[in-house]
C-alpha cells in the first residue's frame, strides 16, 4: 500500500504536465492562426486584392486594376503587364512583388494582369509563346499575340481606354512577349518594356515606329526611359526573394515616336 502513493503521486503530476502541455499548445495554435489571419488581411490590403476586378477572355483569366480616380468621362491608359514563365495572373499582380498596382493609382492608369497557357486547373505554371521560347505555349503553339489583342478589345469595351496609349511590360518570358508584341502588334502598343527578357523572336517587322526598352535584372537600381507621344514609361528594378521588382509608371508627355530600338 505504501507503494501505490508514489505512484498516484507520479500519475497526476504527469497528467497535471500534460494537460498545461496542451493547454499551452492550444494557447500558441489560437496565437499561430490569429497571426496567420492578420498577415493575410495586411497582405490583402497591402495587394489591393479587393480592387482587382477579373475578366474572362478566350477563357483565360485577366485581373484588372482600376486606379483610384478613374474618370469614364476621361480615357486612361492601359498597361498589359506579363507574368514571367511558370507563373500566374495573380503572382504579377502581388505588389508585393511587383508594385504595378501602387504605380498604377500614381500614375492613372489602368493595369491588367493577363494570364499564360497553361494545361494545369486554374492557369498554375502558364508560360507565353514568344517565338524561341518558352514552354507549353511554344510547344502548342499559341496564338499570344491574337490574346493579348482580344484582352485590349475587351478591356476597350468595358472601360474607358485611351487607344493612343496601350502598353505592353512583362518580367521575364512575359518581357519575350513585349518585344514579340512590338513586332508583331505595334498597331495597338505604342510602346513596351521588358525586364529580365530578351528577344526571342526570328524577325520583326513593326507596322509603324514604336519604342521598347529592355533591361537586364539588376538590384536595387533606377533602369532608363522608354518614351513615346503621349507617353513615358520609368521602369524600376528591386530584388525581392528570389525575384525581381518592377515597377511602372506612366505619365502624359508629348515626345515624337521612335523606331523600334533595343537599349542594354
Amino acid at each position: 500500500m505504501k507503494l501505490r502513493r508514489p505512484a498516484v503521486s507520479c500519475c497526476l503530476i504527469a497528467s497535471a504536465l500534460l494537460a498545461s502541455t496542451a493547454a499551452q499548445a492550444l494557447q500558441l495554435g489560437e496565437n499561430f492562426r490569429h497571426r496567420l489571419e492578420q498577415r493575410r488581411a495586411e497582405r490583402a490590403e497591402r495587394n489591393g486584392a479587393s480592387a482587382l476586378q477579373e475578366v474572362q477572355v478566350q477563357g483565360r483569366k485577366v485581373l484588372v486594376h482600376v486606379p483610384a480616380g478613374y474618370d469614364p468621362a476621361r480615357p486612361a491608359p492601359l498597361v498589359l503587364a506579363f507574368h514571367g514563365g511558370g507563373g500566374d495572373a495573380a503572382f504579377m499582380a502581388d505588389d508585393s512583388r511587383y508594385g504595378l498596382q501602387r504605380e498604377a493609382d500614381r500614375g492613372g492608369f489602368i493595369v491588367a494582369f493577363p494570364n499564360g497557357a497553361s494545361k494545369l486547373p486554374g492557369g498554375r505554371f502558364a508560360t507565353w509563346n514568344a517565338g524561341g521560347c518558352c514552354g507549353y505555349a511554344r510547344d502548342q503553339g499559341t496564338d499570344d499575340v491574337g490574346f493579348a489583342r482580344a484582352v485590349v478589345s475587351a478591356l476597350e469595351a468595358k472601360y474607358a481606354v485611351d487607344p493612343r496609349r496601350v502598353f505592353a511590360t512583362g518580367m521575364s518570358n512575359g518581357g519575350m512577349l513585349a518585344h514579340r508584341l512590338a513586332c508583331d502588334a505595334a498597331d495597338v502598343f505604342r510602346a513596351v518594356a521588358s525586364v529580365a527578357g530578351t528577344d526571342a523572336t526570328t524577325h520583326c517587322t513593326p507596322s509603324r515606329p514604336i519604342s521598347a526598352k529592355l533591361q537586364e535584372l539588376q538590384q536595387y537600381r533606377r533602369a532608363g526611359v522608354a518614351c513615346t507621344r503621349n507617353i513615358q514609361f520609368t521602369v524600376y528594378l528591386q530584388s525581392a526573394v528570389a525575384t525581381s521588382a518592377m515597377l511602372m509608371a506612366a505619365r502624359s508627355r508629348e515626345r515624337k515616336p521612335h523606331r523600334l530600338r533595343r537599349a542594354s
